[in-house]
C-alpha cells in the first residue's frame, strides 16, 4: 500500500524532527525556551515537546522551499522546452486546502531532507548550551561518602554558633573548614526542608556531639534568644580552651552577659586569613590555604537587561558563554564559565531574571528573627524543590543590598547545584524584580565548598546601572 504524498511528507517530517531532536540533541544547541532543571528531571517529556515544536518548522519552510523549487523549474522549462510540472490544484476539505499533486509533496520531502541536512551539519559544529542539565560522561562518578555532608552521623569536630547578619563571614568559615576534611555543624548544611520540624533538636544534638566551637560574637549575638541559648550550652558542656571566640567586633555585651568568655580563646577582627592562622592554632588543624576571591588583574562586567532596565553584574574571572535574548523586557538566559582550575572540575553557572515570582513583599523590609527569617525562607525554598528529583544538602541565608535572600544546595545528575533567589527592587520604578542564579559544580563537596564563596561574590556583585 502506498501512502499519499501529503501523508508521505507529514511523516519524513516527523522522522527529520525525531532525529534532530534524540541523535543531535537539536534542542538543547538551539531552544532558547529550555529550562535546564525541568529538563533533566523530565528529558523524555521536554523531549517529546520540542519534537512536537519543530515538526511545525520542517512542514512549513520544506512546503515555501517546494513551492519555490516547482516555480523555479517551470520557468527554467518553459526556456528550454522540457516537460513542466502541471499547475499545481487545490482540494477543498472542509476549511482546510491541500495541494493533491503528489509530485509536489515528494519535492516537498526532498526540501525537508536538506533542511534536515543543514540542522544535523550546525549540530555537529555547535556545542549544547545547557551542560548543567544533564551528566559530562555516560557512567557517572559516584561520590564517595567523604564527599557528601552526612546528616546520619553523631559526631562534629567543630560547631557554629552566629548571628543571622553575620551569616557571610560563618559560611566562609564553615565551608573552609568543610573543604579541608573536617566535619562541622553548621545549620545551613544541617537543618534541611527534610527535618524542619526538628530544628532546635538539631541544634541541641550537634551541641552535645561536637568537640569544638567557634562562636561569632557581638551585641546583636548576644541580644538574640536563640543565640544566647547555644553559647549557654557550648560554655557547660565543653572546656573553655575549645571555644573560640571571634569578636566582630569587640563589643561590651558578650563579656558582661556571660564572664566564662574571659576564660576563652578570642580573637579581634574578620580578616579571614587572622581567623584561619587563630584557629590553626588553637585546634592544630590542618587547613587548605584559602582561595582567592579574584585571581584576574583586570576586572570585567557585564550588562543584561530585567523589566527594561540595566543590571550590571562583576563577571571578573568569568567567561561569557551565552548572552542569552531579551524578551519581554528581560534577558531570558545569561550562561557562564568559571575559567580556572578547569582541570579539575567543572564550574558554571546561568542567570534568569523577571518579575517576582514570590509574593510581593515577601522578603523586603522585615524585622524578624533568625528562626522566623528561616522558615520564611524554607517555605519559599520548597517552591523550587518540590519538582526537582534532587536530594537537597544545604538552605541558606543570602544578605544582598540589606536584604534578607535564599539560595538552596541540591545534587542531581552528578552535578553540585546551588540556586539563589535575589527579589531586588528598582528604587526607579518601584518594581520587584526577581533574579535566579544556577551555579553547577561538579567537583566533590570539599572542592564545592571551597568554591562557595565564588558563588556568593557573583551574586553579590548584581546592581541596578
Amino acid at each position: 500500500m502506498t501512502l499519499p504524498g501529503f501523508v508521505s511528507f507529514l511523516v519524513s517530517c516527523v522522522i527529520f524532527s525525531f532525529a534532530l531532536i534524540v541523535v543531535f540533541k537539536y534542542d538543547l544547541r538551539f531552544d532558547q525556551t529550555i529550562d535546564p532543571g525541568y529538563y533533566a528531571e523530565y528529558p523524555c517529556i521536554n523531549k517529546t515537546i520540542s519534537v512536537v515544536k519543530l515538526i511545525p518548522r520542517y512542514i512549513v519552510l520544506s512546503t515555501l522551499l517546494a513551492w519555490l523549487a516547482s516555480l523555479a523549474y517551470n520557468y527554467i522549462a518553459g526556456k528550454t522546452g522540457w516537460p513542466t510540472f502541471p499547475n499545481i490544484t487545490l482540494a477543498d476539505f472542509k476549511k482546510f486546502a491541500l495541494i493533491r499533486l503528489d509530485t509536489f509533496w515528494y519535492v516537498a520531502i526532498g526540501s525537508a531532507g536538506v533542511i534536515a541536512l543543514r540542522d544535523m551539519i550546525l549540530c555537529a559544529h555547535t556545542p549544547p548550551q545547557y551542560d548543567l542539565s544533564k551528566p559530562t560522561a555516560p557512567v557517572q562518578r559516584q561520590p564517595a561518602e567523604d564527599d557528601l555532608p552526612r546528616e546520619d552521623q553523631n559526631h562534629w569536630d567543630v560547631f557554629i554558633s552566629y548571628k543571622s547578619e553575620d551569616v557571610d563571614l560563618a559560611r566562609r568559615i564553615a565551608n573552609q573548614l568543610s573543604a579541608s576534611g573536617l566535619k562541622v555543624w553548621f545549620n545551613e548544611y544541617r537543618v534541611l526542608l527534610q527535618n524542619f520540624d526538628q530544628f532546635q533538636n538539631a541544634i541541641d544534638f550537634g551541641i552535645a556531639h561536637s568537640d569544638w566551637a567557634i562562636c561569632l560574637t557581638n551585641n546583636r549575638y548576644i541580644g538574640s534568644v536563640y543565640c544566647r541559648n547555644e553559647l549557654e550550652q557550648l560554655l557547660n558542656k565543653l572546656p573553655s580552651e575549645n571555644v573560640l571566640e571571634i569578636m566582630i567586633p569587640r563589643e561590651d555585651l558578650p563579656h558582661q552577659k556571660y564572664q566564662a568568655l574571659d576564660e576563652c580563646p578570642a580573637y579581634v577582627g574578620n580578616d579571614l586569613p587572622g581567623i584561619f592562622a587563630f584557629i590553626q592554632a588553637h585546634t592544630g588543624w590542618a587547613l587548605k590555604p584559602l582561595l582567592p576571591d579574584v585571581i584576574n588583574r583586570e576586572s570585567s562586567t557585564h550588562t543584561s537587561t530585567c523589566l527594561q532596565r540595566d543590571v550590571v553584574l562583576d563577571t571578573t574571572d568569568w567567561r561569557i558563554t551565552k548572552h542569552g535574548k531579551v524578551v519581554f523586557g528581560s534577558t531570558n538566559m545569561l550562561a557562564m564559565a568559571y575559567l580556572h582550575r578547569q582541570d579539575q572540575y567543572s564550574f558554571n553557572a546561568n542567570l534568569v531574571c523577571g518579575e517576582e515570582y514570590a509574593r510581593a513583599g515577601k522578603r523586603l523590609g522585615q524585622a524578624i528573627d533568625d528562626r522566623q527569617m528561616f522558615n520564611l525562607l524554607r517555605e519559599h525554598a520548597e517552591r523550587y524543590t518540590g519538582r526537582l528529583n534532587a536530594k537537597v544538602y544545604g538552605l541558606h541565608l543570602i544578605f544582598h543590598e540589606g536584604l534578607s535572600q535564599f539560595a538552596v544546595t541540591y545534587r542531581m545528575f552528578g552535578y553540585w547545584t546551588r540556586k539563589y533567589s535575589i527579589v531586588f527592587p528598582n528604587n526607579v520604578t518601584n518594581q520587584n524584580a526577581e533574579f535566579v542564579f544556577t551555579f553547577g559544580f561538579d567537583g566533590s563537596f570539599k572542592q564545592y565548598c571551597e568554591n562557595v564563596h565564588i558563588m556568593d561574590r557573583l551574586v553579590q556583585s548584581l546592581v541596578w546601572k
